[in-house]
């Protein structure tokens, strides 16, 4: 593609690109946890797929149970105030996150801990054990959807 020919698609795409209203602070929060809880369950599915497939190494669960474990630490910061169900377009938090700070940073320590179990196992190369850390992480992933998310 020539300079000029870039030029101009640049130039054409600019007045669409500045004529989209930008998010409010609630929406971009919403926007940005929803893809770190789409990227935290893709990391699960990466821990369930190797625990269920027997031919596996479990030491390819390191990479995926160390980025739950970063997202674990991060969930809190996910929901800041303003960014609740009165403020977005739609969303499937409770009410409760915003109203139980503790209680949300105690489910998030829960989920870091079950995931540094499933990276320590997966480092050992200990396939019981990390199949038992995957079983706690999925747990660990339930108790927070029962108390902070609505029932599908």
């Amino acid at each position: 593609m020539t300079r000029s020919l870039l030029a101009l698609v640049l130039l054409a795409a600019a007045p669409a690109v500045a004529a989209d209203p930008a998010p409010s602070a609630g929406q971009l929060a919403y926007d940005l946890r929803h893809l770190g809880f789409e990227g935290l369950g893709k990391h699960m599915k990466m821990l369930s797929t190797i625990a269920k497939n027997e031919s596996a190494p479990v030491s390819l669960g390191v990479a995926p149970a160390q980025a739950i474990q970063a997202s674990a630490k991060a969930i809190p910061s996910w929901f800041p105030e303003g960014s609740g169900p009165d403020k977005v377009k739609t969303t499937e938090a409770l009410p409760a996150i915003w109203k139980d700070a503790e209680g949300l940073a105690r489910a998030a320590r829960a989920l870091d801990e079950a995931a540094g179990a499933a990276v320590a196992a997966a480092q050992a190369g200990d396939r019981a054990a990390y199949v038992a850390a995957v079983g706690a992480v999925g747990k660990s992933c339930g108790g927070c959807h029962d108390a902070f998310r609505k029932a599908d």
